[in-house]
């Protein structure tokens, strides 16, 4: 039961910092530079 209880632990907190990493990802990435580059070229 501990150990069960223990990987549990272990994985919420393993998801959280992938969420983190991913959302910083996110924000650095080309793709966002790629998104708001075609926006602007959208408008003009």
């Amino acid at each position: 039961m501990d150990a069960i209880k223990s990987a549990q632990i272990q994985n919420t907190l393993f998801n959280q910092l992938t969420d983190k990493n991913l959302q910083r990802l996110r924000g650095q990435s080309e793709f966002g530079k790629g998104a708001s580059q075609k926006e602007m070229e959208k408008v003009a």
